[in-house]
């Protein structure tokens, strides 16, 4: 592994395309902590472009119900506000939910 330059450093802060899957996407962890800090890292432009995060969960919520909780839980306990940085409509469009009941086989097939 180089060694990273002087000049590579934006690099270091942008992560590469990602897809994350949050477990459990309708609790209070997810609504409280995970949810208001990835907004934060997606306002100081620190997550990349291209990304998607997908919520799963066994409450029966579509993309939208989904969305508009994540936006509550952003507004309730994100250090940074939708107001204050202007891109929810952005952060949001990466937001995808899946109905998951975890002791069901089927539905971990893609």
């Amino acid at each position: 592994m180089s060694k990273q330059q002087p000049h590579d450093l934006a690099a270091i802060h942008q992560a590469p395309p990602f897809s994350i899957v949050i477990f459990g996407a309708s609790g209070d962890l997810s609504y409280r902590k995970l949810a208001p800090s990835l907004f934060a890292l997606f306002c100081n432009d620190l997550l990349p472009e291209q990304f998607v995060i997908l919520g799963a969960a066994r409450h029966d919520y579509d993309e939208e119900t989904f969305r508009a909780r994540i936006r509550k839980g952003v507004e309730e306990h994100g250090r940074i506000k939708i107001s204050d940085c202007g891109k929810w409509e952005q952060f949001a469009s990466h937001l995808f939910y899946q109905r998951l009941h975890y002791d069901a086989r089927d539905d971990f097939r893609a």
